[in-house]
């Protein structure tokens, strides 16, 4: 007769399986508080160069990524942090959305040549979603099912 009996060792969480559950849990509990804040708060992060221009922002409880570029120097180059309702943000252009994910190009034409714009959207209850489920699949990783000590019994052999 045979039974799975799981070794101590093999069942002992491990470092990385307790650090990787806390930064899970720490980004669910950042996750959910950017969700409640983009409910009435519109938050944006700026960065540029002289040509090319990056906003983050977080409203209606959305991520957006937007980018823009110019042919010719026209940026101020920095960092800028913004605020405002989230009744006054909507993206630039978004060519597809499924399910709260989305994404766009754009391109208008100018005297100095092309400007180019690209918008994507990320959905917070995605990343809610992964972060919370991020520690059972690593934790079915680091601990398959195989690692369960089959030891024989003698008696069954003889």
């Amino acid at each position: 007769m045979r039974r799975l009996i799981p070794s101590r060792r093999a069942l002992r969480p491990t470092l990385a399986a307790c650090s990787l559950a806390a930064c899970s849990l720490a980004a669910c509990i950042l996750t959910v508080a950017l969700w409640a804040r983009s409910e009435c708060t519109m938050d944006q992060f700026r960065t540029s160069t002289s040509v090319h221009e990056s906003t983050l922002v977080s409203s209606r409880g959305e991520l957006f990524l937007e980018t823009v570029t110019i042919p010719e120097p026209g940026f101020p180059p920095g960092h800028s942090l913004g605020h405002a309702l989230p009744t006054q943000y909507g993206p630039r252009a978004i060519d597809w959305q499924f399910a709260g994910l989305g994404a766009g190009r754009a391109t208008d034409d100018s005297v100095e040549g092309p400007i180019q714009y690209h918008t994507y959207e990320l959905p917070l209850w995605l990343i809610l979603v992964v972060t919370s489920i991020l520690p059972v699949f690593s934790w079915d990783t680091l601990f398959p099912c195989s690692i369960l000590s089959a030891p024989a019994d003698s008696a069954a052999e003889a």
